[in-house]
């Protein structure tokens, strides 16, 4: 699932009623801390905890396979499922660049705009690299 974890709390306070917990077995009431809902901050997040929890590949989850369909090479995948540090594309052509975390810069985006930000990503990783066969008229997105 992807969204707040407080909007998901309250959907699923509405589903069992706010203080039906301990009927279902639980001993304690829900909290940020303690739930039994899991929300992927984004759909790249989601890939990573899918293909772990779940022992698949990304050509095996609809996200991943739409990615790669658009020509980011599964290796390139795998890495950025493990949250890496990267500088990023300027938003302008003379924006200022700013370095972090993947998984921050890709938080609480649906999975088109997701998509989107992650081929320019990776055609500014690719096209960067001087000297390693990239050439500016064949760009991913």
């Amino acid at each position: 699932m992807n969204g707040s974890f407080f909007s998901l709390h309250s959907f699923f306070c509405f589903l069992i009623g706010p203080h039906r917990y301990k009927e279902l077995g639980l001993d304690v009431e829900p909290s940020t801390g303690n739930n039994s809902v899991h929300a992927s901050a984004s759909p790249l997040e989601g890939l990573a905890e899918r293909c772990n929890w779940l022992s698949t590949t990304p050509s095996e989850d609809s996200f991943g396979r739409a990615l790669l369909s658009r020509g980011i090479p599964v290796s390139h995948l795998l890495k950025w499922m493990d949250d890496p540090t990267i500088t990023f594309p300027p938003p302008t052509i003379n924006g200022s660049r700013k370095t972090g975390s993947l998984f921050d810069d890709v938080e609480d985006m649906d999975s088109s705009i997701c998509m989107s930000r992650l081929l320019s990503i990776y055609d500014d990783e690719f096209f960067s690299k001087e000297g390693e066969g990239a050439c500016s008229c064949c760009a991913v997105s």
